[in-house]
């Protein structure tokens, strides 16, 4: 009986000293803006290649959304570039899937847009649609777009990361998507979400 006593001691011991341990750890500091209410995000439909696909096909991935255009001059290819570097300095690693989606689909179809990601890196995806399916996308992560003279676009110029279970957990600036790779690091590293 003693022992048993002991044991049950023991236990409770582990199970207080663990929870203390938990709930004095601080949470990880992120440098995007952490959402409170994760945004469910799977069920956004838009057009790779020939096929139709839902963001929820890379579940169980940490998924990383820019909006942008291919004829863009400035913004989006050096958020491309850096998106990519940040990939490549991580290791390039299999659970985290860089994704793009235009806000100009007259002239970016799906080939183009698959082209245009790959060019910064193979395993970045490029996403299309009808304007129909850019207009819910665009909705649906809260991004603005709109067409200007000669073909150019303004729009959100975001940096959307989805959890493993393709929910909007940070959002990122221009000024601070130089710290996504140490967010995604932190992330990787813990196992969150």
């Amino acid at each position: 009986m003693k022992r048993f006593v002991f044991l049950a001691l023991l236990a409770l011991f582990g199970a207080a000293a663990y929870g203390a341990y938990v709930w004095l750890t601080p949470a990880p500091a992120f440098h995007g803006t952490l959402l409170e209410t994760p945004r469910p995000l799977g069920e956004v439909t838009l057009a790779a290649g020939n096929e139709r696909v839902t963001l929820a096909q890379w579940q169980g991935r940490l998924v990383v959304v820019f909006f942008g255009f291919t004829r863009c001059p400035d913004i989006c290819p050096l958020t491309m570039a850096r998106l990519a570097h940040s990939y490549r300095q991580l290791g390039e690693p299999a659970e985290v899937q860089v994704v793009m989606i235009t806000v100009d689909p007259a002239r970016d179809t799906p080939e183009v847009m698959q082209h245009y990601a790959a060019q910064f890196h193979p395993d970045f995806v490029g996403l299309s649609g009808t304007a129909e399916d850019i207009a819910h996308a665009a909705r649906a992560f809260f991004v603005g777009f709109r067409e200007l003279a000669g073909g150019q676009f303004t729009h959100t110029d975001a940096i959307f990361l989805l959890d493993r279970q393709t929910q909007m957990r940070l959002v990122y600036r221009q000024d601070n998507v130089l710290r996504l790779e140490e967010d995604l690091q932190t992330i990787l590293a813990q196992r969150l979400w």
